[in-house]
């Protein structure tokens, strides 16, 4: 797969029509696909663990959203009311990920997310 498709589609969404909330949900669904990869057997445990689970799968999917997180935040910050929803859907998602494997993008994200939203509401003080 090539690694700038996510990162030109972030910048060129719009121009389909979608949302920012279609998008969203299409990230969140496609975490959740399961493994469509057979495991030899032989693979050490924690490879077949990683594997069976779609590991790398779930992780590209992390780092695009915080990529996106990073890089448009005007998608998730801003007075329209989606841009919260979609907050709520992305601290709701990163509660549900157990995964040890993923904890520390998990952890970026949920940061990042927090960090906007402090910095937003200073700026909304301030006016």
């Amino acid at each position: 797969s090539d690694p700038q498709f996510g990162k030109n589609f972030l910048l060129t969404y719009r121009m389909l029509g979608m949302t920012s909330s279609d998008i969203l949900n299409s990230l969140l669904e496609r975490y959740s696909e399961p493994a469509e990869i057979e495991i030899p057997e032989g693979f050490p445990e924690e490879v077949q663990v990683i594997l069976g689970e779609n590991i790398p799968l779930k992780r590209k999917v992390l780092d695009v959203l915080l990529f996106w997180i990073t890089n448009y935040k005007d998608d998730f910050f801003g007075s329209e009311l989606k841009n919260a929803e979609n907050i709520s859907n992305i601290l709701n998602f990163l509660l549900q990920i157990e995964d040890f494997h993923l904890q520390a993008v998990c952890t970026d994200i949920h940061r990042k997310l927090l960090f906007e939203m402090s910095v937003e509401m200073s700026e909304t003080d301030m006016v």
